[in-house]
């Protein structure tokens, strides 16, 4: 399946960066994001709600995404840790 274009509808931040878009030519499937940092662990979530407004079903595939990063442990004033 080809990509499918991406058109933002809102955007907005008050603590959680949050945001909407329609998705594929005809705009049927809507995507809602929700980016916040975790309230005890050095990380950040990620949340994706699809939502299809179309008629017909969709399939929505995603490749699997894990990031890392390691600060060195000279930059740290507890020691070594991962973000």
């Amino acid at each position: 399946m080809d990509d499918q274009p991406e058109k933002a509808a809102f955007i907005q931040f008050d603590g959680i960066l949050s945001a909407e878009s329609t998705i594929g030519a005809a705009g049927t499937i809507t995507l809602k994001r929700s980016f916040y940092p975790s309230v005890d662990k050095a990380m950040a979530v990620e949340k994706l709600v699809f939502i299809n407004n179309g008629g017909q079903p969709a399939r929505i595939e995603m490749e699997f995404l894990q990031r890392e990063v390691r600060p060195a442990a000279e930059r740290s004033s507890d020691g070594p840790f991962d973000l």
